[in-house]
C-alpha cells in the first residue's frame, strides 16, 4: 500500500534551516511505500514567502525548488481560500498523510481523524504510530 504524504510549507523550511534530510527521515520513520505529493495551495504559500524576500525567502525558495523536485504536484482544486482548510480537504479527498508543525492545523485534522507527520526536535514522529 503507497502512502500518499502531503508536506506542509513549514516542516519544509523547518527542516531545511536545521539541516535534516526530511524526506529521507519520514522515508525511514514510516515502512510503507511513500509517495510525497503537494497542492497548489502550498506552491502558493512558499511563492508568497519568497516575495517577502530575506532568511525566510530564502528558505522558501530552497522549501519551493526541493518540493518541486521530489513532490507530486497534484491538481488539486479547494473549496476553501485558507491553506491549512486546503491541506485538510485534500488529506480528505486523497486519502493522504500531512506532514506539518503547525498546532493549529494538528489538532484541526486530529478532529477530522486524519494521520499526522512532525518534527520533534530533530525526530520524526507519527500520528498514529501506526503509519511506522
Amino acid at each position: 500500500m503507497t502512502i500518499k504524504i502531503i508536506l506542509d510549507s513549514n516542516i519544509l523550511i523547518t527542516a531545511l534551516k536545521n539541516r535534516i534530510q526530511l524526506f529521507k527521515e519520514i522515508e525511514e520513520a514510516v515502512l510503507n511505500k511513500i509517495e510525497f505529493i503537494t497542492i497548489p495551495a502550498i506552491v502558493k504559500e512558499l511563492e508568497k514567502l519568497i516575495k517577502k524576500g530575506g532568511k525566510t525567502g530564502k528558505y522558501a525558495s530552497l522549501a519551493l525548488n526541493l518540493m518541486l523536485n521530489k513532490c507530486k504536484l497534484v491538481d488539486f482544486e479547494c473549496s476553501k481560500n485558507q491553506v491549512d482548510e486546503a491541506l485538510i480537504e485534500a488529506s480528505i479527498k486523497l486519502n493522504a498523510v500531512v506532514a506539518t508543525l503547525d498546532l493549529n492545523l494538528k489538532r484541526k485534522l486530529r478532529k477530522a481523524n486524519r494521520s499526522i507527520i512532525t518534527l520533534r526536535g530533530n525526530r520524526i514522529y507519527c500520528l498514529p504510530e501506526e503509519l511506522k
